[in-house]
């Protein structure tokens, strides 16, 4: 059982700027199995993101899982961001674990090509797993839990990319929606 806790706001660590992973060595695996223990917990929401700063870790980590397989990005670096198709152009309502019941229709692009390391989870688990290179496009959803995750990399949460977009911030309370000031 792992002794990290997922990070909320107002906590300071959300806004720090995560540093490369120099090392992949035991206390890197560690936290990525930490991570995926944190994560898989996830139930009201359950998560489809989860960045190494929302667990109070600096490092330029992050899982996602846009169906139910968690894949493990690490190091990476957006190549490009593209609109996509048509239909990938509307605003979600975007929540984030470290913000629990607040969303805000963001709009993110469509496609991301990301250079990124990356190991298997279930090879982990086994007490194997070594990095991987990969340059992969992501479309849709995925492109869109990249984008969140990368921003937490830099320090920053979906509420300022509302912000910037001059969207509304909705928090759900029970089952009602309302707009509430950012």
């Amino acid at each position: 059982m792992t002794k990290l806790a997922l990070v909320t706001v107002p906590d300071k660590r959300l806004r720090q700027v995560s540093q490369p992973v120099a090392k992949w060595d035991k206390k890197a695996r560690k936290l990525v199995l930490d991570m995926v223990e944190i994560l898989e917990a996830q139930n009201d929401p359950s998560g489809i993101g989860l960045a190494a700063i929302q667990v109070g870790v600096a490092k330029r980590i992050f899982l996602m899982r846009p169906r139910n397989k968690i894949a493990v990005v690490i190091n990476p670096v957006v190549v490009k961001v593209a609109d996509g198709k048509k239909e990938d152009k509307r605003k979600i309502l975007e929540g984030c674990l470290s913000l629990p019941g607040y969303y805000a229709a963001v709009r993110r692009g469509g496609k991301v090509r990301l250079k990124y390391q990356t190991v298997e989870v279930a090879d982990l688990k086994k007490g194997e797993g070594e990095l991987m290179e990969k340059m992969r496009e992501f479309k849709g959803l995925a492109a869109k839990i990249v984008q969140h995750e990368m921003d937490h990399l830099e320090g920053k949460l979906f509420v300022d990319e509302a912000v910037r977009q001059k969207q509304k911030l909705y928090r759900l309370k029970g089952k009602e929606w309302e707009e509430v000031e950012i």
